[in-house]
Order: C-alpha cells, then structure tokens, then sequence
C-alpha cells in the first residue's frame, strides 16, 4: 500500500475555478476496501486467531455470553476457508478458546464438544511432516500452540480414546517447545484423571526430545549420516506408537543416559565432531510442571521430585572435573544460565531449603561449588533461591537453620588447586547471607529472631566475607533494617575489624553505606540507645570517615563530640 501512494498513476486531479489543481488517491484493486456483507452473512475477521491468542493470555475476555456468536462466526470461517491453508490455525484457535474457557457451555450440546473433539483430533495428524524445534520463540500464533491447549482438556475427557492419543503423540513428535511446554503443563493439571498416561507422556517427551534436538542441529550439517538420523525417527515412531497403546513404561529415563544416548546418535551421524552438548530445553517441558518445593506432596512425591530435579541439575551443568558425579570432562569458563537452565538453578535451591540432613542437600549444591570462581553465574542464582526460600517460610525449623550454616561453611571453603581460598565475588557472598539487592527485600521486621538464632553463622560469614569492600557496604545496609537489630552491635564490630590497617577499603561505596548507617544510629539514640559494644565500634568508624574527609562524617563528629564517653 505503501509503495501504491508513491505511484502517479494512482493519482488523478482536475482543474479547480480558481485555477489551482485538486488531487485525490485511487487505491489499487488489490487494496481496495471489501464490499459489505450481505444480511445474514457473517463478516471474517482477518485478525480472529490474533484476537483467540489474546483471550488466551488473558488480555481479552470472551463472556459465556458471547459463545453464541463465537461459535457462529467460528462455523462461518471453517465453512468458508474450507480446503484453504490458513484453516487450520482459525480452526484450532477458535476450539482451544472455547474449551479452555467455556467447556461446561460445549458440554450443554454434545454436537457441538464433538465437532471441537473431531477438528482437534483430524487436524493435529495432517498439520504436515515439518519439525517445528526451533520455533520456540514464533509459535505463538501457530497451529501447535493452539492444538497444545484444546488437546490436554479432550484427551482427559476421554482417556482412552486411540484418536486423541494418537493426537497427542503426533504433537510431541513434531510441536514446536513452546506448544510441548503448553501440552505437558496441560497434562499436568490433570494427572488424576490421566493417571499412568501422564507419566507416558512425560517419557515420550525426553525421549523424544533429545533425538529432535540432535536431528534438527545436524540436520544441514556437511557430511552428515542423514540415514542414521531416518533410522533415530523410527525408533522415536515407535515410542509414540507404543504410547498410543499404553504399553509405553511410564518411568522417566534416567537424564544421564538421555545425554549418552543424544551424544552417541550426534557422533554416530557426524562421526568427526568431537562433543556434542544437549541442551536443557530438549527435556525441559517434562519438568516445568513440577510443584514448588514446600507444596504440600506425601513423602513418596517428595522424593521423587528431589531425585528429578538433581537429575535436571547435573543435566544442565558445564563440564567439570567432579569424578563423584560422573563429569570427567575438562573445565572451561562457563557463559551464563541460560532461561531454563536458570529455573533449574532455581528451583534446586529453593527445594534444598526443605531437605533434611538424611536428603543429602548438599548433593545439590556440591556439583556448583566444584565449578569454581569461573562458575559463579551458576551459583548466585541457586543461593538467591535458596535464602528467598527460608525468609519466605512463616516458621524456620532448626533443620532448615542447619542446612543453611552447612551451605555456608561449604561455600566459603572452597578452596583454589593450590589450596587458596577461591574467593567468589561480592553477588556469591551477599547472595550467601540473603542480603543481596534481590533478596534483601525479603527480610522483614518478624526476621530479627531468626538474625538471633543464626548469630554463629554470620560471624562465620562475616570474618571472610567483609574484606570486601562491595559487600561490607551491602552489610552495612542490612544493619540499618529493623529485622538486624540483634546484630548491629556485633556487626559494627565486625564492620571495624575487617577495615583495620586497610586503606583501600573505605571506597565511595562503603563509606557512604556505613556513613548513613552512622547517621540513622545516632539520628535514633533517642528511641534505641546505644549499648556498650556499639559506642567503641561507632566512635572508630566514624573517625575513620573524618580522616577520609567526608563531609558528613566531619558534621557528626561535631554533634558527638563528648557524647559517646
């Protein structure tokens, strides 16, 4: 249209009586508006599936009583875009919403649940042969990512009928991630009904995944065995075709094997590579679904869980030298976590909070330590998660207290090769305490008894940690919060000690930090007054602003001067 407003001979004109010519735009054909629709006939709206995605995200609400005319403009478009390629989506989308939203309005008329049973289940085996891997990130509007919604809602209304399975199978062998994502956490919400089925699912998906993962990353590879990926899909058909007849074992392979396997056929198939790494996002979908750790689970669940997410854990970590968990592979500076590999770090660290000594958390946290100082972006998440999870807790047991004083003996002991400390950065240290910028919004006033309880442990943390001049200045803004008030004499001790004969440490950012830590103490002398411990420490660090010449410092010197003998 664009280019048509560029073209004279769109344009026409006339001589006005003035003199002056009158021009006026002619659209092309092609853009010219559509005539009106006749009484009775519906009017398609070009943006239908756009408008379907956004009622499923919540951005629009369609009100039961609206389903009539829904329904009938989704008729119309099924009627009048028959044998077209653009149906699908339009059927799929309209099917998903109406299911998802309104199934007890589809349920009043069986005619109608029957026809949306019959477009979901025909249209899923025929969207084609293409592999949709690598459309995570546009398939919002594509026909796998509505098919992901209606299916789950179908199938758990009829658990054994073959043609949804079979939908359903057909779905996980060629879904794009974010529709596989969509699908198991679909099943998830209905695993009572599903029963063993959803424990298939999640099987066919790992296993499954990690071959489309090899399949689609050497697909246009030079040289590679392009029959031995054929041969790889066949046995995947066959998973499926199992699954369909319920015969597929609903135990979830075993993750290290899942890499063996993905890493044997990527060699088999391209014989001169010499590693291939199998990315979380190909078994990812089979655990999203997992509850929170704390969620309330039997004690069978709970193990279950722990053992899937540290399986999940040693799935997405680098390489590393750690004989006892079977990484005998060389270190080398590790990139970022990724998004899922982030929520797998995450969700390790929230779950160690609610493990007792006998659960072993430190097998979690172990295989992070073993990384190193290069592998710090790996950690800070997980202690992030794991202190977010105990000031979440209304009641923090002294199992839970033990853990925590475990975790932080055992990060602050790792030790270099040569048998140095090797000091991690302030995020690792403050991410440690919880005190971090993230999580130390966390604390609360009710937390100055858990500070009481947990005395031992910041001392611990605070005579290795404090020679950092970015976290002492974080300490110092954790000692101005309501919930520290049992430690703040303690901890202007601390904060003198770590400075003595170090000239560097007061930088612009602890000074300040300390500076007003300073000022509100004194500010509420009047309402808390300092007690003998604090006098000494206040008195020392304030003159050691004043010989840094910070001019705050210097005016409250003037206000205590004799004060605090």
């Amino acid at each position: 249209m664009l280019v048509s407003a560029f073209d004279e001979c769109n344009y026409s004109f006339k001589e006005r009586e003035n003199g002056e010519l009158e021009f006026w735009f002619t659209p092309p054909a092609e853009f010219a508006p559509l005539p009106q629709a006749s009484p009775g006939v519906i009017q398609l709206d070009p943006l239908f599936v756009f408008r379907c995605r956004r009622l499923l995200d919540g951005d629009e609400v369609l009100p039961r009583e609206g389903c009539d005319a829904f329904w009938e403009e989704l008729q119309a478009s099924a009627k009048q875009l028959s044998g077209q390629q653009n149906v699908l989506p339009v059927l799929l989308a309209g099917t998903a919403v109406l299911l998802h939203f309104h199934l007890s309005w589809l349920q009043e008329d069986p005619a109608r649940l029957q026809w949306c049973r019959e477009v979901v289940v025909t249209a899923v085996p025929k969207a084609g042969d293409d592999d949709n891997w690598d459309t995570d990130g546009l398939t919002r509007m594509r026909w796998d990512t509505f098919a992901a919604v209606a299916l789950p809602i179908l199938w758990a209304l009829k658990p054994d009928l073959p043609e949804a399975r079979h939908a359903v199978a057909r779905l996980v062998l060629m879904g794009g991630q974010h529709a596989l994502r969509t699908l198991l956490l679909g099943a998830a919400e209905r695993q009572e009904v599903l029963g063993p089925d959803f424990e298939r699912l999640r099987h066919l998906t790992v296993s499954s995944g990690v071959v489309r993962q090899v399949i689609h990353g050497l697909r246009h590879a030079r040289d590679a065995n392009q029959q031995v990926l054929s041969d790889a899909l066949v046995v995947t058909a066959r998973l499926a075709e199992a699954f369909v007849r319920s015969e597929l074992t609903r135990r979830l392979p075993h993750l290290d094997a899942v890499r063996r396997q993905a890493q044997a056929l990527a060699m088999s198939a391209k014989p001169d590579l010499e590693a291939w790494h199998v990315p979380v996002d190909a078994v990812f979908p089979a655990f999203e679904w997992l509850p929170l750790p704390g969620a309330a689970q039997d004690e069978r669940e709970q193990e279950q869980h722990r053992r899937e997410v540290q399986q999940l854990l040693m799935f997405v970590l680098p390489p590393t030298e750690h004989a006892r968990f079977g990484l005998p592979r060389k270190t080398y500076a590790y990139k970022a976590p990724r998004e899922h590999e982030e929520w797998v770090l995450l969700r390790a660290g929230a779950m160690a909070a609610h493990l007792s000594q006998d659960d072993r958390p430190e097998d979690l946290w172990e295989p992070l330590l073993a990384l190193g100082r290069e592998g710090e972006g790996w950690l800070a998440p997980f202690l992030k998660a794991f202190a977010s999870e105990v000031l979440s807790m209304s009641v923090v047991s002294e199992q839970t207290m033990g853990t925590w004083h475990q975790l932080l003996k055992a990060t602050l002991s790792v030790r270099r090769p040569d048998g140095g400390l090797d000091w991690f950065s302030s995020e690792v240290l403050l991410a440690l305490l919880g005190i971090d910028a993230e999580t130390g919004r966390r604390w609360q006033p009710r937390h100055a008894e858990l500070v009481l309880r947990y005395q031992d442990g910041l001392k611990f943390w605070a005579d290795q940690a404090l020679t950092s001049p970015n976290a002492s200045a974080q300490f110092a803004w954790f000692l101005r919060q309501p919930a520290a008030a049992p430690l703040r004499a303690e901890g202007l001790v601390w904060l003198v000690e770590a400075s003595r004969g170090r000239s560097e440490y007061w930088l612009p950012a602890p000074a300040s930090a300390v500076m007003r830590l300073l000022q509100e103490m004194w500010d509420a002398r009047g309402e808390r007054p300092f007690v003998a411990g604090e006098r000494a420490a206040f008195r020392e660090l304030l003159a050691r602003l004043v010989e840094m010449r910070v001019p705050q410092a210097i005016l409250l010197a003037q206000s205590v001067a004799g004060s605090l003998e």
